[in-house]
């Protein structure tokens, strides 16, 4: 069974989802809760194939990963390692059988990008879909498009 985890934050449970440090107004607890998932296959990855058990870590952690990256774009270096950290836990769990891997070659064999890289591609396909559609306005009046002289 699958159970959503759970926190007691600020004296109400709240989903355990990314929680801004209002001081330092970076990501500091994803890397906590992110490390209860990829354990999680491991209890029931004996019944699974190689796809379904990389799907099933791509939904539980990578989505975790990628919620809102847009915003860590320019994170500190140590808060960076332990999120990419956090993928490099999954792809042991994912790929047991090819731990004579080193982890670049697992992540590749997956197919998956690391997280500063994960990042990048979604500030550019961000930029990309804003200035094709001018959508969300918003975001599209804090954007200037560079003509080279």
């Amino acid at each position: 069974m699958f159970r959503p985890f759970f926190r007691h934050h600020q004296n109400a449970w709240s989903h355990t989802g990314p929680k801004l440090d209002p001081k330092q107004a970076c990501f500091l607890t994803i890397p906590q809760y992110s490390f209860l998932h990829p354990c999680a296959p491991s209890h029931y990855r004996p019944a699974l194939t190689e796809s379904m058990t990389a799907s099933l870590g791509a939904s539980l952690v990578q989505s975790r990963l990628d919620y809102a990256n847009s915003i860590m774009y320019g994170m500190s270096a140590s808060n960076m390692r332990k999120l990419q950290s956090v993928q490099n836990s999954l792809t042991r769990v994912v790929l047991p059988s090819l731990h004579h891997l080193s982890v670049s070659e697992r992540l590749s064999y997956l197919h998956w990008l690391p997280v500063h890289c994960r990042i990048q591609v979604k500030i550019a396909t961000l930029t990309y879909k804003t200035l094709a559609t001018c959508q969300p306005s918003y975001l599209y009046n804090l954007l200037q498009v560079y003509h080279p002289s």
